[in-house]
């Protein structure tokens, strides 16, 4: 039996956790594997409930479980005094030194044309050192907040 956390996030994050759980469940019960899904405050619901985006027991859960599933999250709509603060998916990452985003792409249809049709790469993404870029820059909620 897996012991699993969920972080649901923010917006279409719980509609995505919420099929992504059960894609895990039926991927792992076919191979006879049980899981146990623990799920743990984060984003808007935990600045509600805690006061903060991510607090000190969601991280010291995640610590102890084989693995999670973490929701998109929107800390570019969380309120004013956290704008400025590593968001909680970097928090996390850094954390728990994930130092790889890695993100296979590859071509599955020949009924669309495709630029490069043969494609089937790996993509690894440096996520701990440096600023990690992302589309919320522009408005200063990134990691990195350039001035107009």
């Amino acid at each position: 039996m897996l012991t699993l956390g969920v972080l649901a996030g923010d917006g279409i994050g719980p509609e995505i956790v919420a099929s992504a759980t059960q894609i895990a469940e039926r991927a792992l019960g076919s191979v006879s594997i049980g899981v146990q899904w623990r799920v743990l405050p984060f984003g808007l619901t935990a600045i509600g409930e805690f006061g903060i985006p991510l607090p000190a027991q969601t991280l010291a859960g995640l610590d102890g479980l084989s693995g999670w599933i973490l929701g998109p999250h929107d800390n570019a709509g969380y309120p004013e005094e956290f704008r400025g603060m590593l968001s909680p998916g970097g928090a996390i990452r850094k954390h728990f030194n994930l130092f790889a985003n890695i993100r296979p792409a590859r071509t599955l249809s020949t009924a669309v044309d495709a630029v490069c049709p043969g494609l089937d790469v790996i993509i690894v993404r440096e996520n701990t050192e440096g600023f990690y870029a992302d589309r919320n820059m522009y408005d200063g909620a990134g990691e990195f907040m350039p001035t107009p």
